[in-house]
């Protein structure tokens, strides 16, 4: 198949992950089409020195570019310089946001992203997502995000927070898993319109036309649901194909921060708690919600 002249800009965020970044790219290098693919690492002031030890790593690689932040500008914000670049400085035609602790099993990726772009229209693709224990991660939401869907995800965050703070355990009476979501991350079957992951997002020239990268008005967390929303109001396609593979070792870089439980579920549940804030205004903005 002829792939035609497309370029594939990869960002990944670094914050004290210089292993991880590394072995991110390490994936994309296996990569067929490597003629189209582009690299950008953003350091996100890292206070370990990675971004600079990234730069000297690949100092003779015109293919990676590392750009530097002068602060920690949390989730949205860092990738958002690295998706600028790729837009205005590459022209990208797709633009992907990869965490640094993701790896990309399929060779074929660009064929299979082109193939979906010409089935689908789509402005924002996710692929399955295999976790450390195996499994495969499921959508943040089953379909668009609902004000009951937001307060659901800030109880949840707030009760695991309260609960290891004061070393309580009780049990919470869960709903049954839906089975229409685990059949759809089962199946080889691309489907539609789902809240997706934000660890490993593929736009095309639907999105990027239209947006300069995430939505900034949150540092970490709820991305997805934002994304998810905005994507909505726009009629823009989302698809979930279960054809590309990733392997997500969660968390590093938070890891890197926050070094026991309590303090990481506390930075947590600030975040999200601000973030749900954002996206509650969001949806208010949609009459029928």
């Amino acid at each position: 198949m002829d792939l035609g002249l497309k370029i594939f800009s990869f960002v990944i965020l670094n914050y004290n992950t210089y292993d991880e970044t590394l072995d991110c790219i390490k994936y994309l290098k296996q990569l067929e089409n490597q003629d189209m693919i582009n690299i950008i690492v953003v350091d996100n002031n890292s206070t370990d020195r990675s971004g600079i030890e990234i730069e000297k790593y690949y100092i003779n690689d015109n293919q990676v570019t590392v750009l530097f932040s002068n602060a920690n500008l949390g989730f949205a914000r860092g990738n958002n310089i690295g998706f600028e670049h790729a837009k205005y400085k590459q022209n990208a035609d797709f633009i992907i946001l990869c965490n640094s602790d993701t790896e990309l099993l399929n060779k074929d990726f660009c064929k299979i992203v082109i193939d979906d772009y010409d089935k689908y229209g789509f402005a924002l693709l996710g692929p399955k997502i295999i976790l450390p224990d195996n499994s495969i991660q499921g959508f943040i939401v089953n379909g668009i995000p609902t004000k009951k869907d937001i307060y659901k995800i800030l109880l949840s965050v707030n009760l695991n927070y309260f609960k290891m703070k004061y070393n309580i355990n009780f049990n919470v009476r869960r709903k049954r898993k839906n089975d229409n979501i685990e059949d759809s991350l089962v199946s080889n079957n691309v489907v539609l319109n789902k809240t997706l992951s934000g660890c490993f997002y593929v736009f095309s020239k639907k999105y990027i036309e239209l947006f300069d990268g995430l939505d900034n008005r949150t540092f970490m967390y709820g991305e997805e649901v934002l994304l998810s929303i905005i994507l909505h109001k726009h009629d823009l396609i989302t698809i979930y194909d279960p054809n590309i593979v990733i392997n997500h070792l969660v968390g590093a870089s938070i890891d890197s921060e926050n070094n026991n439980l309590v303090k990481k579920q506390k930075f947590l549940v600030d975040n999200v708690n601000k973030s749900m804030k954002v996206v509650l205004k969001e949806l208010n903005s949609l009459k029928y919600y």
